[in-house]
């Protein structure tokens, strides 16, 4: 899926990545661009990162839900800085037990609506399970 494409479907693509999660498939995705304003957010430019997870946080007394990403540097050199990044005032003891936040090195969360705007690809891959079958 490319995000920066005119008729980009964001509530599809985060359907979509919902959905990835809850079958353990293999989520990436990049950021095609040089941008110096990528590297300012923490982010690198023409990189590849892992997608982790696809979830909502808060909702109730936490307030609105927001849609989150978790995704994984595997570099590990650099790392979001933007909103829900590790030093972000969004994040209360109760968001990140609700997030399974765990202080690990490249691995960060950042909201969709700031993915849909720094990252440029987004990839699903559908691993199938060994009792499937194509027929041609």
């Amino acid at each position: 899926t490319f995000l920066q494409r005119a008729g980009f479907d964001a509530d599809g693509l985060w359907r979509e990545l919902l959905e990835a999660r809850r079958r353990s498939f293999l989520s990436t995705c990049t950021t095609g661009r040089e941008d110096t304003s990528l590297q300012a957010a923490g982010l690198e430019s023409q990189h590849a990162y892992s997608v982790l997870d696809a979830l909502h946080v808060g909702g109730g007394a936490a307030g609105p839900r927001v849609r989150l990403l978790k995704v994984r540097n595997p570099q590990g050199e650099r790392s979001w800085t933007g909103a829900w990044s590790r030093g972000s005032d969004y994040w209360t003891p109760r968001l990140r037990r609700q997030a399974g936040y765990e202080d690990d090195e490249g691995v960060f969360f950042i909201a969709f609506e700031d993915f849909q705007r720094l990252f440029d690809h987004c990839t699903i891959c559908r691993v199938l399970g060994v009792d499937w079958v194509e027929i041609v």
